[in-house]
């Protein structure tokens, strides 16, 4: 069996680190208990913290976190390695120098796996949630995971802890609370260090930590390498850079057009020149009322807040291509000019070796992840397969090819466009001339070389082109946006990945039954009994705060509202209710910049300070070099004014009740409006109503 499935060599773990305060709690997998160790000023279990640990290196036990290679582990590594540290603040120190490295460098302090003592797991890097875009921190996936607690740092980071046995225990209540729910979200990953180890056992190469995306790069660079291309030299990765790249240059010489509309497009191409590869190319062309939106990063256009439907009459056809930027590359021999055009024969083996592999199988898998990523990666400036203009040509003539299909199908008698994107395009045409549009599908499949694959759609509810639902007739639903109802934990195709926004699910659940069941809005939601659906999460920065106001009574009657405030976790759990208070976040005061004010001060105080366009009386330099405490001046001798705190509300003109502990058989205060005025939006986003 597996190393990891059989969970007999894992151990979850986590730290906290005040300066009087160090704590680590570990979870065996094998054996099912907790192990707490703390530093601290009523004990201190350091000697035995480091005589574990050397037992897990001894014994090979695979130590697993969240965000543990970066943080947890760069701790660990010196308390196991350096003797002279002795106590909490020891640990402390270390645990800054870790923290404060800005998030561009945060793998500064990671060990390398050479030095490693013990093996690390990392849940954060396995799921990418280290990619800045993807960022999502432990209270968010315990929230997805619809954990009844959901508790945050019980006291302020960097500041000495009251040195009380309530506080420890507190502390170590929270510690062990976190590693449970780094448990629970093991037991999710297990398939993927499954799929990992298998990878790790089969290729040579360590996969552990990897992401899909890294596991597709690195698999096709170990094809690449071994058909002689060099992927890497003495300086790092090769790659092709460029200082311009003229668009009408990479342009395919059967890329045509016949439409005036697509001619003005091809014409605005070819005049591009373009330095930055993100944001730097978009234009549009409407063709009989249909907009197609050009950008670098790929073709989109859509119907929007409409639905529409196959009948007797009228059919409903979406053609996708199939592994489209890959076989776009192959097909046309576009590759990166530093790895030759053997890029383009690796790339095409690996495209049809995966087809003599079962879809469930880790060869198929990996094969997938290395033609889905490459191109993704070729426009990364830390991968071996960066070339701009390989990635524009790839992009640029796949909307172009996109566009010639369209631009045929377009002339079947009342064919009506319905969606274009990245990879396909959906139309609706009477049925009586499928032959045409069967004919002129095999004409551009002939021509680019590329493989069309059809789905009959029976309806498509569309918002616009990022939010619909579409129904195939011998398929399963396809949700987008806005309309998917299925949350990570449920097991969906297309349910939500874990750092999207799992909030008030109970909304996308009643409009997608309503829109495909007529089940009434209202009944869905007044009838569903599943309280997690209708939770929200409210999450604030470290420089922000977030807060309840309640109102101010005096033996029961109100004389003031909404004066006090409450302070709550910076990540907190709620339901929008009938009673309850308004959720707010406070933020730090804007700062307006003014123009500098000369002033000349009496006697030996000549200086320039700055003020509200106005002359400030400075009397003393004291008060000049503390100017800046009261609005005056900045430290480096810029000018601004202060606002207030900015209070922005939550739930606008709503109230809310807080959950961060949700208890068997409660009773619950729901504003069912609420929730169904917001369904009701989604359901009239594709029934045209505004």
């Amino acid at each position: 069996m597996n190393q990891v499935t059989n969970k007999t060599n894992l151990s979850v773990y986590d730290l906290e680190s005040w300066p009087n305060y160090f704590s680590a709690a570990f979870y065996d997998m094998d054996n099912q208990q907790v192990l707490f160790f703390e530093v601290s000023w009523r004990r201190n279990d350091l000697p035995a913290l480091r005589h574990h640990l050397n037992a897990y290196r001894e014994q090979g036990i695979r130590m697993v976190g969240f965000n543990n290679d970066a943080y947890d582990y760069s701790v660990l590594h010196p308390v196991m390695t350096d003797e002279n540290i002795r106590n909490a603040y020891d640990i402390y120190l270390v645990n800054e120098r870790i923290i404060n490295t800005p998030w561009e460098r945060r793998f500064d302090n990671n060990i390398p796996d050479w030095k490693k003592l013990i093996v690390q797991i990392d849940l954060m890097k396995i799921h990418h949630f280290d990619n800045l875009a993807k960022a999502t921190s432990l209270k968010k996936i315990e929230f997805a995971m619809r954990s009844p607690t959901l508790e945050d740092l019980p006291y302020p980071p960097g500041i000495p802890l009251e040195e009380t046995d309530h506080v420890a225990d507190t502390v170590m209540n929270y510690n062990v609370h976190d590693i449970m729910r780094t448990v629970d979200f093991l037991i999710i990953s297990l398939p993927a260090l499954e799929f990992r180890d298998v990878m790790t056992e089969k290729y040579g190469m360590n996969f552990t930590n990897f992401n899909d995306t890294k596991i597709g790069k690195k698999y096709f660079v170990k094809q690449l390498e071994a058909a002689g291309v060099e992927c890497y030299g003495p300086n790092g990765a090769r790659q092709t850079w460029r200082d311009s790249i003229h668009l009408g240059s990479l342009i395919l010489p059967y890329i045509q057009f016949e439409r005036y509309e697509f001619n003005q497009v091809l014409r605005i191409l070819h005049e591009t020149t373009i330095q930055e590869t993100k944001g730097a190319f978009s234009t549009s062309a409407v063709v009989d009322g249909f907009s197609f939106d050009f950008a670098l990063g790929g073709i989109h256009g859509s119907l929007s807040g409409v639905n529409v439907h196959s009948d007797d009459e009228f059919i409903m056809i979406d053609a996708d291509v199939a592994s489209y930027y890959p076989n776009v590359a192959i097909k046309n021999r576009i590759f990166p000019e530093h790895l030759s055009s053997v890029f383009c024969d690796v790339y095409d083996d690996v495209f049809e070796q995966r087809k003599k592999y079962d879809k469930k199988t880790v060869e198929n898998k990996a094969m997938k992840l290395a033609l889905n990523g490459v191109y993704g990666d070729s426009n990364s400036k830390f991968s071996p397969f960066y070339d701009p203009a390989y990635t524009m040509a790839t992009t640029i003539n796949g909307q172009l090819m996109l566009c010639m299909l369209a631009e045929q199908l377009m002339k079947i008698p009342q064919l009506q466009m319905i969606q274009i994107n990245t990879d396909g395009l959906t139309v609706r045409f009477p049925r009586q001339y499928k032959f045409h549009y069967d004919a002129l599908c095999d004409w551009w499949q002939k021509l680019t070389c590329l493989t069309l694959e059809f789905v009959n759609y029976k309806s498509m509810y569309i918002r616009d082109v990022n939010n619909y639902i579409a129904v195939p007739v011998d398929k399963p639903i396809k949700y987008k946006g806005v309309y998917v109802p299925f949350g990570a934990h449920e097991d969906h195709d297309d349910s939500l990945e874990w750092h999207k926004n799992h909030s008030m699910l109970i909304v996308k659940k009643a409009a997608v039954a309503a829109i495909l069941e007529g089940i009434p809005v209202r009944k869905f939601i007044t009838e569903h009994k599943d309280i997690y659906d209708f939770f929200s999460l409210a999450k604030v920065a470290r420089t922000e705060s977030l807060q309840l106001l309640h109102d101010v009574k005096w033996d029961g009657v109100v004389i003031y509202r909404d004066q006090v405030y409450q302070d709550l976790q910076k990540t907190s759990r709620y339901l929008v209710t009938n009673s309850g208070h308004k959720l707010v976040k406070i933020m730090k005061p804007l700062v307006r910049k003014t123009k500098i004010v000369q002033m000349y001060l009496p006697g030996w105080v000549s200086k320039k300070i700055t003020g509200h366009n106005k002359n400030i009386s400075v009397e003393t330099e004291h008060e000049y070099n503390n100017a800046y405490l009261l609005g005056y001046r900045t430290k480096d001798g810029g000018s601004y004014r202060r606002g207030p705190n900015r209070v922005m509300e939550i739930e606008a003109d709503r109230m809310c009740t807080i959950y961060n502990t949700v208890v068997d058989g409660a009773v619950y205060d729901i504003d069912y409006n609420y929730y169904i005025d917001e369904a009701e939006k989604l359901v009239n986003g594709v029934m045209g109503i505004k």
